[in-house]
């Protein structure tokens, strides 16, 4: 340990040195990790001068596309995960800064490749994360309002993670889900594109994978039903999420059902404390309407049964 400390400068910038005299990273990206792994170990700060060059170095390896095709580019990818990670287990509050400031880069990729960090960090490491769950729902909801498919779509993953360890009941975590159900109202239109980029991600296949997130977070993440429900009863009314009807009013009877069985206390609502509730003529009213025009994605059902 003590000759890690006085060598760790060395170390690293030897390591880092090998990125720019070689194609292939893997055993690069291996060895540093388990530098990165010595470092951190029992909260040791050795590497805090370090932290930096070393981010600078890492986060434009992560945002390069992987190639599913070649082991090394997926084993190479998993390495620098953990080597986020590793490093997130000393110094989360610098990893995470840096992270936010990457995600304002109007780069498509850095961001997909930035938030795929912030989902690795909050599903493998919460232990770690747990204190900044209000940080993180605040630094990405300038990432809410993304034109981009491909980064929507890393960010649905991210909220579907977040959802899992409860950040999602921080203040802000109505925001993640009016996300998704944003995606899941997307029409069937595609925006015409002059040259598409690899990989693209349509809307169709946003929309549906928004689709199954939120009914994986009705059915199978029981500390998210006090977030949806009777929140997205607000979202049953206003005209722009008419396409995520079916999706929306499907998750509402799940939830309202099982407290009801349940005898919940929550199960009925108080309008006049829920001030941001639409009033239940107005929610009658758009189901009534909803229901004379049953058939776009079969919402006829849902609506009826809510």
């Amino acid at each position: 340990p003590s000759r890690l400390t006085s060598e760790i400068g060395k170390i690293v910038a030897g390591f880092l040195g090998l990125y720019k005299k070689h194609t292939d990273y893997y055993y690069i990206t291996q060895g540093m990790c388990q530098v990165l792994q010595a470092s951190v170990a029992d909260n040791n700060r050795v590497l805090e001068p370090h932290v930096d060059m070393v981010l600078n170095c890492l986060h434009p390896l992560i945002c390069q596309p992987v190639l599913m095709s070649s082991a090394s580019s997926i084993k190479t990818h998993n390495e620098l995960l953990r080597c986020f990670a590793f490093m997130a287990h000393v110094f989360s509050d610098r990893i995470v800064s840096f992270l936010f400031q990457r995600l304002d880069v109007p780069n498509n990729q850095v961001r997909i490749g930035t938030l795929e960090v912030l989902r690795h960090l909050v599903n493998s490491f919460d232990e770690y994360m747990e204190n900044k769950r209000s940080l993180l729902i605040g630094g990405m909801k300038n990432v809410l309002k993304e034109a981009n498919t491909k980064v929507r779509k890393m960010m649905a993953q991210v909220i579907i993670a977040m959802a899992h360890h409860r950040y999602l009941e921080e203040e802000g975590g109505e925001l993640m889900v009016e996300f998704i159900v944003r995606q899941c109202a997307l029409s069937d239109e595609e925006p015409r594109m002059d040259k598409p980029e690899p990989d693209h991600v349509t809307s169709l296949q946003l929309r549906h994978m928004c689709d199954n997130v939120l009914q994986l977070m009705t059915t199978t993440i029981e500390c998210t039903a006090d977030v949806l429900y009777p929140y997205l009863l607000e979202l049953i009314v206003p005209i722009s999420y008419t396409n995520a009807m079916a999706a929306v009013c499907k998750s509402l009877t799940t939830i309202a059902s099982k407290k009801r069985a349940q005898e919940s206390e929550d199960f009925d609502i108080d309008f006049d404390v829920q001030v941001n509730l639409p009033k239940p003529p107005v929610i009658l009213a758009r189901l009534m309407v909803m229901a004379g025009h049953p058939h776009p994605r079969g919402r006829g059902q849902h609506v009826l049964t809510l």
